[in-house]
């Protein structure tokens, strides 16, 4: 189903994109609306679930993190290691994001560091637990992200 949205419904989209917390007077100010308006295309965007909800930005390089990927290809994968994979990932501190994927790697990986010295231990401890299963890994640091 298509939902046909007018102008002003892209700019406060547009607005909620790039800081959902503001208030409705914020909004209707920056829309060049009433709060009422801008308060009724809201909420009809939320009833035609163009919103289905509001995230939370945190931004790791503020609170003294830095942030890697990490690439995995694997080999002799069985469906059970690679769940016990996911789930050793999903134990470990700060790691906030997991996924296997297709393509060129198996599974992909991020995590919040403080130290470079954490990395090395970190990937150091999952290589000896895992070394039978990992063929190649790429760690890709981030110069800056919004979580």
């Amino acid at each position: 189903m298509s939902v046909n949205l007018k102008t002003k419904d892209k700019e406060l989209l547009y607005e909620l994109d790039k800081d959902c917390r503001q208030s409705l007077n914020q909004l209707a100010r920056k829309l060049k609306s009433k709060k009422t308006v801008t308060a009724y295309r809201v909420k009809r965007l939320e009833n035609l679930r163009v919103i289905k909800g509001y995230y939370t930005l945190i931004d790791s390089f503020l609170l003294g993190y830095n942030s890697y990927r990490i690439y995995f290809i694997f080999q002799n994968l069985t469906p059970e290691i690679e769940k016990e994979i996911i789930e050793y990932f999903k134990k470990e501190k700060n790691v906030y994001f997991v996924a296997t994927i297709e393509g060129r790697f198996d599974l992909v990986m991020t995590k919040w560091i403080k130290k470079i010295e954490e990395l090395y231990l970190f990937l150091n401890d999952f290589i000896q637990k895992y070394r039978n299963y990992v063929q190649f890994y790429l760690v890709n640091p981030y110069k800056s992200i919004l979580f």
